[in-house]
């Protein structure tokens, strides 16, 4: 692996191995998150930018520095760098109230994305008739994810080089866990019911009340009574809303933690398939570990169906 900041005169700065590193990304959160402990080095830099690389040169993250750190713990004096991915530029900033007439994804990735340092996209880039508006108080990248998840139906992810994905196709290839080449370290399933949603209304003119609800029968049985009131955009469909949110709710409230030896690097939204069990799974997060006599991934996966 390869670890470099760039100082605040954008010279570029290589690190030797740290004492602790700790890569966290997750489909729920925009921004994946890095943090190192280093051994602390005469005139060590003030940090703007933390980049990693695999060991084949693959970017595994590269970000801004949020926090920077130096003290002293059991490992003698240190140097703490904690970062953001690119997307937390996007998280960061509030976009300017916009309204768009027949809008595409080359026009909002102009004016939401590629100002942020953001290279490209892959995606949808045709036009959408209808209104899209960004109003005050959302950020870029609740203008952009609202345009991926209205029109083009998917969750958009900015990759470790700075490509936001917004195309519905995942990505190539199939992780196999429990065999010899991906053995288990260690395997829980976990179940969070509070994460669904019984009922959803929907207010869809503004002089008039939340009077269209959907219920989810199966959550109902379940004993779960969750409610949401959701005022409705323009030109959006209460059905497909609803749909959504129920679906989004039964895909958080089961999922497999599973821990395996070693840097375990594949994109989000690989299929998974664990050995011996016959369920359709996508890596939906990790948690990369490296310290002094141990490496391992934590590899959080969900049901392919429930997407």
């Amino acid at each position: 692996m390869t670890l470099w900041a760039t100082d605040l005169e954008g010279k570029k700065r290589l690190f030797p191995a740290p004492v602790r590193l700790e890569l966290r990304c997750d489909e729920e959160t925009p921004a994946d998150c890095l943090t190192v402990v280093l051994p602390s080095l005469q005139g060590f830099p003030i940090c703007r930018e933390l980049c990693l690389l695999s060991g084949q040169g693959e970017t595994l993250f590269c970000g801004i520095v949020d926090r920077q750190e130096q003290g002293k713990d059991v490992s003698g004096d240190t140097i703490l760098l904690e970062g953001r991915s690119l997307a937390a530029l996007l998280t960061d900033n509030e976009a300017l109230p916009r309204r768009y007439q027949n809008p595409r994804l080359p026009q909002l990735f102009a004016v939401h994305a590629a100002p942020y340092g953001l290279k490209g996209y892959t995606g949808d880039s045709q036009t959408f008739a209808g209104e899209y508006q960004v109003d005050k108080g959302m950020t870029e990248w609740q203008a952009m994810e609202g345009f991926c998840r209205r029109y083009l139906k998917v969750h958009p992810r900015i990759t470790p080089d700075g490509i936001l994905h917004a195309g519905d196709a995942r990505p190539q290839g199939e992780l196999v866990l429990g065999g010899s080449n991906l053995p288990l370290l260690a395997m829980k399933e976990i179940r969070r019911p509070e994460k669904r949603l019984s009922e959803i209304r929907f207010r869809v003119r503004r002089e008039g009340g939340y009077d269209e609800i959907f219920t989810d029968e199966e959550a109902r049985r379940m004993g779960i009574r969750r409610r949401r009131l959701i005022n409705l955009a323009d030109g959006q469909s209460s059905a497909d809303s609803a749909k959504a949110l129920f679906q989004e709710g039964r895909r958080a409230a089961w999922y497999v933690q599973a821990v395996c030896p070693g840097g375990v690097f594949s994109p989000l939204g690989t299929a998974v398939r664990l050995q011996g069990r016959a369920e359709k799974l996508y890596l939906s997060g990790m948690r990369y570990t490296l310290e002094p006599g141990r490496e391992s991934t934590t590899l959080f996966l969900r049901k392919e169906e429930q997407v």
